[in-house]
C-alpha cells in the first residue's frame, strides 16, 4: 500500500472560522433616545454651573480695575466732570469766588520737575552709611512761609491760623532711613533695586484674592501684623502703573473734603509712590519665609510717615484716614491685577496688541511662587510694567517739593473756606 503523499490528510479539522453573524438588529428608539436626553440634560447642568461659576468669579475678581471716569462736584451732586476739572469747577460752584491772583500765583504747580529733567541736572548722589538714620532737610528753598502767608491772608475774610515752629520761620521735614535708600540721590551697599526684581512669579488665586480683601477691608487704623496672602499682595504694589495711582488721588481726596487740581495730585503721588516702592521691597523680603502672620514695621512706619505729610492739607484725622484709604485702594488694585485670570488676560492683550512682542512663557508665569527666586533680576520685561511705581525714579528734590506744596495748598485752602463761610448760600438757592 503507497503511503499517502499527505501523511496527515487523514486527520480531519475544524475550522475556526465563524460563519458571520447576521446584521445586529437596529437599537431600540426609546433607549436611544432615554440617552440622548440624558446627555443634554446634563449639558446644559454643566453650561448652567459654568455661568454661575463665571458670574461668581466677576464678582468676587474683577478682572479691569473701576475707573471713575466722571465725579460729582461736592456741592451739587447733579454736577459730573472728569477728577481733573473739578478743582476749577468748585471754585465757581454754587458761587465764585473772588481768590484774586491767588491760584494763578501759586508756586507747587511749577516745582514739580520730572525724573528725566533731574537726571540731566547736577543732582547729587551719595552713599548712606546707614540706611536706618532719619535724615533732616528744609523746605525754604521751594516755598517762602512767610511771603505767602502774608499774600493769602491779606483781606481774607475771617480768624486764620497756620501751624508756626515758634522763633523760626523755617520748615524741615524728616526722611526715614528706609524711604531715603528708596530715592535716587542715595545708595547703600549690597542695597537691591526693587525694579529689578521679577513681579510676575506673584499670583494669587480667587480664593486667596477672597481672604486679601476681607482682611484689609476690614483695616481701620495701621495693621499690627498682616497674614501671608496680604504680604503676597502687598508685594506686588510697585506693579500698580503711575496714572491709575494719580486717578486714585485725585478721585478719593474730595471725600475727605479738599478738592485737588492736577498739579497736587502729582506731588502727592509722589509720597505715596516712594511708600510704596519701601512697602514692596519689605513685602518682597518676608515673602522668603512661610510664615502665616507677619508684622511688617515698614508698612507701619510708611503709613505713619505719609500721615504726617498729609495732615499739613487733610488735618489729622483727615490725613490718616485718607493715608490709610490710599494703601488699602493701591493694596486691592494690586492684589487684583496679580490675580491668576487677570494676569493671563493682561498678557494676552498684550500679545494681541503687539505683534513684534516677546513670547512670554504663561505657564512658567503661573508657575509656583516657592520655586522662584525672589531676587532674581527680569530678563524680559512686559510693556505694562514701563508705568509703574517700580520703575518710576524719585528724587528727594521731587519729595521736599511735594511736602512744600502741601503747605502752600494749605494756606489756599484756608482762603477759599474762609471766603465759602462769609458767603454762605442757603441750600434751597444752590
Amino acid at each position: 500500500m503507497n503511503p499517502s503523499p499527505f501523511p496527515h490528510s487523514s486527520r480531519h479539522f475544524t475550522s475556526s472560522a465563524s460563519i458571520p453573524n447576521p446584521s445586529p438588529p437596529p437599537p431600540n428608539p426609546c433607549a436611544v433616545a432615554s440617552d440622548l436626553s440624558a446627555t443634554l440634560a446634563n449639558l446644559k447642568s454643566l453650561i448652567t454651573l459654568s455661568e454661575q461659576t463665571l458670574t461668581s468669579l466677576s464678582t468676587l475678581l474683577p478682572l479691569n480695575p473701576h475707573k471713575e471716569d466722571h465725579v460729582p462736584c461736592p456741592f451739587n451732586p447733579h454736577h459730573r466732570m472728569p477728577p481733573e476739572a473739578l478743582f476749577s469747577h468748585h471754585l465757581r460752584c454754587p458761587f465764585n469766588l473772588d481768590l484774586g491772583h491767588a491760584v494763578e500765583s501759586l508756586n507747587y504747580p511749577k516745582t514739580l520737575k520730572s525724573s528725566a529733567e533731574l537726571a540731566e541736572e547736577s543732582s547729587f548722589v551719595q552713599a548712606l552709611p546707614d540706611s536706618n538714620a532719619d535724615l533732616y532737610f528744609t523746605l525754604d528753598e521751594y516755598i517762602d512761609f512767610r511771603e505767602s502767608l502774608n499774600f493769602f491772608y491779606k483781606d481774607c475774610p475771617g480768624v486764620v491760623s497756620f501751624p508756626t515752629d515758634g522763633s523760626s520761620n523755617k520748615r524741615n521735614f524728616t526722611l526715614p532711613g528706609f524711604l531715603s535708600v528708596e530715592c535716587a540721590n542715595f545708595f547703600t551697599d549690597g542695597s537691591t533695586d526693587i525694579a529689578d526684581v521679577n513681579a510676575f512669579h506673584i499670583q494669587l488665586f480667587p480664593s486667596e484674592f477672597w481672604w486679601v480683601q476681607n482682611e484689609v477691608t476690614g483695616w481701620t487704623d495701621y495693621p499690627s501684623t498682616c497674614s501671608y496672602y496680604v504680604v503676597y499682595a502687598l508685594s506686588g504694589v510697585g506693579i500698580i502703573r503711575e496714572s491709575d495711582l494719580r486717578r486714585l488721588v485725585i478721585v478719593n481726596s474730595p471725600r475727605t473734603g479738599i478738592v485737588i487740581d492736577v498739579a497736587m495730585t502729582d506731588h502727592i503721588t509722589v509720597l505715596l509712590s516712594l511708600c510704596l516702592k519701601a512697602i514692596a521691597k519689605e513685602s518682597l523680603g518676608l515673602m522668603k519665609s512661610r510664615n502665616s502672620k507677619f508684622n511688617c514695621p515698614i508698612l507701619v512706619q510708611a503709613a505713619t510717615w505719609l500721615t504726617s505729610q498729609l495732615r499739613i492739607l487733610y488735618g489729622e484725622m483727615s490725613g490718616k484716614s485718607f493715608a490709610i484709604d490710599l494703601l488699602k485702594k493701591c493694596l486691592l488694585d494690586a492684589a487684583s491685577r496679580l490675580s491668576v485670570h487677570s494676569f493671563e488676560q493682561k498678557l494676552r492683550e498684550s500679545r494681541g496688541e503687539n505683534s513684534t512682542s516677546q513670547d512670554i512663557d504663561l505657564d512658567a508665569i503661573v508657575s509656583n511662587a516657592w520655586d522662584v527666586d525672589l531676587e532674581k533680576p527680569v530678563k524680559q520685561k512686559v510693556n505694562m510694567m514701563n508705568d509703574s511705581v517700580n520703575s518710576r525714579v524719585i528724587f528727594l528734590s521731587q519729595v521736599a517739593a511735594a511736602i512744600a506744596a502741601l503747605h502752600e495748598r494749605f494756606v489756599l485752602e484756608v482762603k477759599i473756606r474762609a471766603l465759602r463761610q462769609s458767603q454762605h448760600v442757603p441750600r434751597y438757592q444752590q
